[in-house]
């Protein structure tokens, strides 16, 4: 699949396995800033030719937690994208792809606004010199580490 319209795309994605694309947090937020569409015009193959069934991997602490929790706690285990200045190329692939409008430039360097960011992780996947990296909450560190003892 390929689009102009990264939000739309991950809209049809999530048709695709089976899911309502608005449950899907990325998609809720892009969709409640009005970017992308519920809705989107698919060109070729017809959705139902090519829904399948998708089994969901085990719930996350944070998406199997009471809403008002999440509200409260949920940036205690947030991961967020940051621009690695030096590995930085000002490809722009980044902005162009944000469909957020989250990826600025200040002072010859791009910065990432995280009052815009959807955490997409668009930026991360398009960057094509690796300069988008993750930066984890002191507690998200920790239940990698956890979980990576299992």
């Amino acid at each position: 699949m390929a689009s102009y319209d990264c939000v739309s795309l991950d809209v049809v994605a999530s048709k695709v396995i089976g899911l309502d694309p608005i449950v899907v947090p990325t998609n809720k937020a892009a969709i409640e800033r009005g970017y992308g569409t519920l809705d989107p015009e698919v060109s070729g193959v017809p959705l139902d030719d090519v829904r399948m069934k998708f089994k969901l991997s085990g719930t996350t602490l944070v998406g199997s937690a009471p809403p008002f929790l999440v509200s409260r706690l949920g940036k205690l285990f947030t991961i967020k994208p940051f621009i690695n200045t030096s590995q930085c190329t000002m490809c722009g692939a980044c902005v162009l792809n944000c469909s957020a409008h989250a990826i600025e430039q200040k002072d010859g360097r791009l910065k990432i606004n995280h009052n815009k960011c959807i955490l997409c992780y668009c930026c991360r996947e398009l960057c094509p010199s690796g300069a988008v990296e993750m930066k984890r909450s002191l507690v998200a560190k920790l239940l990698l580490k956890i979980r990576n003892r299992d």
